[in-house]
């Protein structure tokens, strides 16, 4: 809401701060859940989505996918290569932009982390805006 409302920054560390407050007390986020329960583990996940890159190198669900396992696991400099992957292929798409914020302010590059949240909120309030126009 804030960050609809122009005021990016404290939009930006709600969101942050958000992230953090859920992975603390709910755990795996649900599509994490779902993963984990289709393939017994995250472990079994990831190499399910490891193999579906080697097979499909351009499948934007598999980067996104192994971008959220990674940013789980707190391995971020993992999920921001999957993630600027992802970005290349689908660069309108603001769910990717929103994960690439959170992996780049763990990374502690906040000024480009600041941009792509700034920009998943631009998109996502064009896509809303559009479904209110074919309405």
């Amino acid at each position: 809401a804030l960050a609809r409302a122009g005021q990016f920054r404290q939009g930006f560390e709600e969101f942050v701060m958000g992230s953090a407050l859920e992975k603390l007390h709910q755990g795996l986020p649900p599509d994490l859940k779902q993963v984990q329960a289709v393939h017994g583990s995250l472990l079994k996940a990831e190499s399910y989505f490891d193999q579906e890159l080697r097979n499909r190198p351009d499948d934007v669900t598999a980067k996104v996918m192994l971008a959220r396992i990674y940013l789980y696991t707190e391995r971020y400099p993992e999920a921001k290569t999957r993630l600027l992957e992802a970005r290349k292929r689908a660069p309108s798409d603001p769910d990717i932009r929103r994960s690439l914020a959170l992996v780049l302010e763990k990374l502690g590059e906040d000024n480009l982390a600041l941009n792509e949240f700034m920009l998943s909120v631009k998109l996502e309030t064009a896509r809303e805006k559009l479904k209110e126009e074919k309405l």
